[in-house]
C-alpha cells in the first residue's frame, strides 16, 4: 500500500503489483519457522545437514524445503 500511495502522490505513470505466488509462498514459509519448536526440524534433520535445515526452515532453500516437507507429510 505504501508504494501505491507513493506512486499516487508523484503522479508516477506505473503500475504498482503485488508479490507473486512465489514470493508470498516463501514468505508464509519463513513464518513457519516457528514450527521448529513442535519438532519439524528434528524430523528435517534426519535427512538434511545441520546447517542446511535452518535455512529449509527460513525459506531460503526453497526447493529442499518443498521437498522435505512433502517427505514429512507422506511420513504422517
Amino acid at each position: 500500500m505504501k508504494a501505491i500511495n507513493i506512486a499516487r502522490a508523484k503522479e508516477l505513470n506505473i503500475v504498482v503489483r503485488c508479490l507473486g505466488g512465489f514470493h508470498l509462498f516463501i514468505n508464509l514459509w519463513a513464518a513457519w519457522a516457528v514450527l521448529w519448536g513442535f519438532g519439524l526440524g528434528g524430523h528435517l534433520l534426519l535427512c538434511y545437514g545441520h546447517d542446511t535445515v535452518p535455512h529449509m526452515m527460513t525459506g531460503k532453500a526453497y526447493a529442499r524445503a518443498l521437498r522435505g516437507h512433502l517427505l514429512v507429510d507422506g511420513a504422517a
